[in-house]
């Protein structure tokens, strides 16, 4: 019954157009008539006949998993990586409620007060496969998502169906299947297959595995609709120009045999004694720095008994870093979301901080976006529970005296009272009942906000004949 609801989704228009009549001239003529048979269905787009036979991830990819993990290992790519991990994962979060339609925030915080199940979903997320804490949980999520784009949870649940863990686990070894439209199969029928050394090992469902590329980008590949182009692909290229660098700057220290003065001599030395003198001075001064900072002779073009001086070069020293390693370093790190400032030369520390920090925040957001929908996807979806979501604070300042002139301003401004921003920096609260009263600071000290529209129009009225001057 399910299945024939799901096929009246889509209604097969006439194969012809009304109103077109091949005997007009000009005339549009009528559609080429589908080859599809009888009951085909739109596709999501054209895959290959016979695609969930295929048993390799990727398999048209020009970059594959491990390719891509190879990659990862570049140094920048790597700080930039465990960078996003820390700043992401470090970010408080809690589970709320979602707000109803016109409800507003109060009456949202009252029914969080009264709400059984906050404390339950916040327990579970703390430990999420009960073994290791949020921070230490998601790093391997994270890693998978900037580096291979393929971030996978396994749902584990009991005879009951409910969800009591979520394990983080390799991406690079799930297959995607599709059903005949090219969609992801839903539950009962199998979406993703597990591999194990490249032989499919266990089927697995939607309820069984939440798979969640951030981004899909189809190209001219089987590959790219069915699995993510994470960064580290999209930064491919980048990536590997810094490692050629590096292994450059690398032979440069380990293998380099030139020296930083070189004395040619007369050209009547016989060859051999160029070639022993050669493999000499390689096999003395390769990664021997202080070795090639030393005077060092070389068979010239004239004899002993020619007049011409000798010739003495001074080998100039290489250039090892200039501005295109600020420009990689600049757009990797961007293509990560991590600030690039503290890896390159330093400026003004206002226009760093706040360059750092702009970056920081703006780079950090589309990651913040995908981890809050994925989890929020699990308990909506998964968990079953609809009415909530998790939230992350990326606003929280851990500047003291920010903080301190942000609580002020809302205290005179009558947006919180006293005893809620003692509340919420973990302070115990105070007995006293204007500290539970809205205030507003003025020049003559605090004004209650209750009763100020009584006392404005109180002051606003003329004085009686009766009533004696000075007295209102």
């Amino acid at each position: 019954m399910f299945a024939a609801m799901r096929g009246r989704l889509y209604t097969a228009p006439p194969v012809a157009i009304e109103g077109v009549d091949p005997t007009n001239w000009p005339s549009a003529l009528q559609p080429v008539q589908p080859v599809g048979p009888p009951g085909s269905k739109p596709l999501k787009w054209s895959f290959w006949q016979g695609v969930n036979q295929n048993i390799t991830p990727r398999v048209d990819a020009p970059l594959t998993f491990e390719k891509l993990r190879d990659l990862s290992t570049y140094p920048l790519a790597r700080i930039c990586i465990e960078n996003v991990k820390d700043q992401l994962l470090c970010l408080p979060w809690t589970i709320q409620l979602r707000r109803k339609v016109n409800e507003t925030i109060k009456e949202k915080r009252g029914r969080e007060k009264i709400d059984d199940n906050i404390p339950q979903l916040t327990e579970f997320w703390s430990y999420p496969d009960g073994e290791v804490p949020w921070s230490d949980w998601g790093r391997p999520l994270i890693e998978d998502l900037l580096v291979i784009d393929a971030p996978s949870i396994l749902l584990q649940r009991t005879l009951s169906n409910k969800v009591v863990k979520c394990r983080v686990v390799d991406g690079a070894d799930i297959l995607r299947l599709i059903d005949d439209q090219g969609y992801t199969p839903q539950a009962p029928s199998p979406a993703y297959t597990q591999l194990w050394n490249g032989v499919p090992r266990v089927m697995l469902t939607t309820d069984q595995l939440v798979y969640h590329p951030s981004n899909i980008a189809p190209r001219n590949t089987l590959a790219s609709h069915l699995y993510g182009y994470g960064v580290t692909e999209q930064l491919a290229e980048e990536i590997t120009i810094g490692i050629e660098r590096l292994k450059f700057v690398l032979a440069y220290y380990t293998q380099g045999s030139v020296p930083g003065l070189v004395h040619i001599v007369p050209s009547d030395i016989t060859p051999d004694t160029i070639n022993e003198t050669m493999n000499a001075m390689n096999s003395e001064l390769a990664g021997s720095l202080a070795r090639r900072r030393q005077w060092r002779l070389l068979p010239g073009f004239h004899n002993t008994s020619d007049s011409k001086q000798d010739q003495i070069l001074q080998i100039p020293e290489p250039v090892l870093a200039d501005v295109f390693d600020d420009y990689l370093i600049r757009k990797i790190s961007f293509g990560y979301g991590t600030s690039s400032q503290r890896l390159q030369k330093s400026m003004n520390r206002a226009s760093a901080e706040a360059g750092q920090q702009a970056s920081e925040k703006e780079g950090l957001r589309p990651r913040v976006v995908w981890l809050k929908k994925t989890i929020d996807f699990i308990i909506q979806k998964k968990m079953g529970f609809p009415g909530y979501e998790m939230v992350f604070d990326t606003d929280a300042d851990v500047d003291p005296v920010k903080q301190a002139t942000i609580d002020k301003i809302y205290l005179s401004c009558a947006t919180e009272t006293i005893n809620e921003i003692r509340d919420a920096r973990g302070l115990t609260t105070r007995d006293e009942p204007e500290a539970n009263q809205l205030m507003l600071i003025t020049q003559n000290g605090p004004v209650p906000l209750v009763g100020a529209k009584e006392r404005a129009d109180a002051e606003a009225l003329p004085l009686s004949p009766s009533t004696p001057a000075g007295q209102s």
